[in-house]
């Protein structure tokens, strides 16, 4: 019994914990007005990736539509706009142009350790698109 209950008490569900992230995130200074970001585990984390809408230059992936994630080193892929998206429309026969984004995908490593971690995106990231091989590379968030 005594083993039984050592055994029990040593193994976890196996699953990974999520955790929620919350932060500003600013392009060139200055708050980014509408965008999506993803953390991507990197450096072996194994772990659920995460995500979340940036709104006004802020971002929480506790927020409708968002995912927590886990602790650890990540990629965060940031795509964002200098004005929010138009809103949907059912009527497939009506064309709606939106804004086209200032940069798409742009990767900052980051460390997520804590409930909240602001995201500065450089002013080299404008044109960024990680689909056109754009070689800008990984950028770190620290400084």
């Amino acid at each position: 019994m005594f083993l039984a209950a050592v055994v029990l008490v040593g193994c976890g569900s196996g699953e990974p914990e999520f955790h929620q992230l919350r932060g500003n995130a600013t392009f060139d200074g200055k708050p980014i007005v509408y965008g999506t970001i993803e953390f991507i585990p990197d450096k072996g984390l194994q772990g659920p990736a995460g995500n979340a809408d940036i709104v006004d230059g802020v971002y929480d992936t506790s927020a409708a539509g968002g995912k927590g994630l886990s602790k650890g080193p990540h990629i965060a892929r940031i795509t964002f706009f200098a004005e929010k998206l138009p809103p949907t429309n059912d009527d497939e026969t009506v064309t709606v142009k939106g804004p086209l984004p200032i940069a798409i995908g742009f990767p900052i490593e980051v460390t997520v350790d804590g409930p909240t971690l602001d995201l500065a995106v450089p002013a080299n990231a404008k044109g960024f698109d990680m689909f056109k091989g754009a070689s800008h590379g990984r950028r770190s968030n620290e400084t």
